[in-house]
């Protein structure tokens, strides 16, 4: 069933689905951005050339008008602000006309920043036919009266809400699109600094464009050695364009974005290029995982190896340069005071580079190391391995421990069972619980030479226990069913069984189901 509304006929639009009827609608406001519309169709090809809606509300607003089709994708949009006390039927202009299909659905709709609407509550449960528009009655081809909290294509209803969005439709074909298409939106801005390597900037435009203009050859990425390989996405319904970069960016470099207007350059879906070429600059932060240079050479290779960057800066020491073990030649090493080894399998050669290197007068601290540098260390085995277990640092006077608690203390992952040879100190015991010691290190520290060099190796993980000790198990990373005694029950409760929303009216774009309690789930519709 549909409600019918007579107006002039068809020849004589422009043409509004609801006409001058003056609705008994409620001013609404949630106190949070808001989108609301309605699904419409038309019964002759044309166009739109407003968004119109009623503005029950008399509060000064910016809107925002837009079109889509039926399953989202924007079509056009328009903005114009409305003083305070101004009420009735309003226009949201189009800066280009949205031709529209006979007897195909779409949705128009108005964006509020600040909340404002205006609702009759079931207003759509018939639909209504005003000839040539007819706003759908609620479940043909989707559901009408519909909304989105934060903007964006409305797709939530509640109780065939009318939310009083309308177009003005023209028939006919649409005027020819002339208009060059514009940059609207720069991520990151022009002169951003300290941007992530992992960005991936993004351009909107004014108006739909033409995806098969979109290449690598008109949305450039570029820095100082030239363009920046990149995977383009473009995204019709917001009208973005997203440059990824196939690899991190450099840390503390400027990169320059280029959108290339003119002949052969980007156009939009009616074939207008833009009109000149944009370009725009940003500047990334630095790299977390690289050291500024300095006498120390940390070698992030191995699980977790990353981590080492980030331990060093805690602990106050930044003087650092991050490589990986194709470092570990006589040649590099000669640069170097310290060199932090993650838990890396090196070559033979590696391992008799840093022999050579230690015995200089070099340091080394190895992290779970192989068996090539456990004998650099002085350790001999291993004879097996031991996981989540304790350590005890050796405490007594003239010790390297002296002055850490003498607790054991528990390290997560796994240990290797070595044995200290003669002549290699025993910084701190493994244990395997917390009160049964082992006779197999956790830390140990061996002079090398008489050049003063020494290794210290711990024989567990060291970034790997501190990740897990701070951070948690990565294996939850993804997962979201925990057991139940951990999982955390999100509730909200209220002294009363009412509603939590803060509107004006008694009319809510989707109310959140209440309990004798006054608890409702937080995971309700918004």
């Amino acid at each position: 069933m549909q409600l019918t509304v007579t107006e002039a006929d068809p020849a004589g639009c422009p043409c509004t689905i609801f006409g001058d009827t003056v609705p008994n609608a409620a001013a609404g406001n949630h106190g949070t951005a808001l989108e609301v519309g309605v699904r419409f169709r038309a019964d002759q090809s044309g166009s739109i050339t407003a968004v119109r809606f009623y503005k029950a509300f008399t509060q000064a607003a910016t809107l925002t008008g837009r079109v889509y089709t039926n399953d989202g994708t924007l079509l056009g949009e328009g903005t114009a602000s409305f003083p305070s006390g101004s009420t009735g039927w309003q226009q949201i202009p189009l800066p280009e006309p949205v031709a529209v299909a006979a007897d195909t659905t779409y949705v128009a709709s108005y964006y509020s920043p600040a909340g404002y609407y205006s609702s009759s509550t079931f207003g759509l449960v018939l639909g209504v036919d005003n000839p040539p528009l007819t706003a759908l009655e609620d479940g043909t081809d989707g559901a009408n009266g519909v909304y989105r909290y934060g903007g964006g294509f409305p797709n939530s209803t509640w109780n065939s809400s009318n939310y009083w969005a309308d177009v003005v439709f023209t028939s006919g074909p649409p005027p020819v699109d002339t208009t060059a298409p514009t940059v609207q939106g720069r991520d990151p801005g022009d002169g951003a600094s300290g941007v992530a390597l992992t960005t991936a900037p993004a351009v909107t435009f004014s108006e739909a464009m033409d995806p098969a203009s979109l290449t690598s050859s008109t949305m450039v990425l570029s820095g100082p050695a030239g363009a920046v390989t990149t995977t383009l996405r473009y995204d019709s319904r917001t009208r973005t364009v997203t440059l990824a970069p196939v690899q991190p960016l450099a840390g503390q470099t400027t990169y320059q974005v280029s959108a290339i207007g003119g002949a052969g350059g980007i156009t939009d879906v009616a074939g207008n290029p833009l009109a000149a070429t944009d370009t725009w600059s940003f500047t990334t932060g630095s790299d977390p995982t690289a050291g500024p240079g300095g006498p120390v050479l940390v070698v992030t290779d191995g699980e977790f190896g990353a981590y080492l960057p980030e331990i060093l800066r805690a602990e106050g020491l930044n003087l650092f340069t991050t490589g990986s073990a194709s470092a570990l030649t006589a040649t590099e090493l000669a640069g170097y005071a310290i060199v932090v080894l993650g838990a890396v399998d090196v070559s033979a050669a590696q391992a008799s580079a840093l022999s050579g290197w230690v015995s200089a007068g070099g340091n080394l601290v190895a992290l779970r190391p192989d068996s090539d540098v456990a004998a650099l260390a002085g350790l001999t085995g291993p004879t097996g391995v031991l996981s989540e277990g304790y350590l005890k640092v050796v405490t007594t006077s003239g010790s390297p421990g002296a002055g850490i608690t003498a607790d054991t203390m528990q390290y997560h992952g796994s240990a290797d069972r070595y044995s200290a040879q003669p002549g290699t100190s025993v910084v701190a015991t493994l244990y395997s619980t917390a009160t049964t010691a082992t006779s197999h290190p956790a830390v140990s520290l061996r002079t090398v030479g008489t050049n003063g060099g020494q290794v210290a190796a711990f024989t567990y993980n060291l970034p790997q226990s501190i990740t897990l000790t701070r951070q948690g198990n990565p294996d939850w990373v993804t997962k979201t069913a925990r057991p139940a005694a951990v999982r955390p029950v999100r509730t909200t409760c209220s002294t009363a069984a009412t509603s939590p929303t803060t509107s004006t009216s008694t009319r809510s774009p989707s109310p959140r189901p209440t309990s004798s309690s006054g608890c409702w789930p937080t995971s309700s519709s918004p």
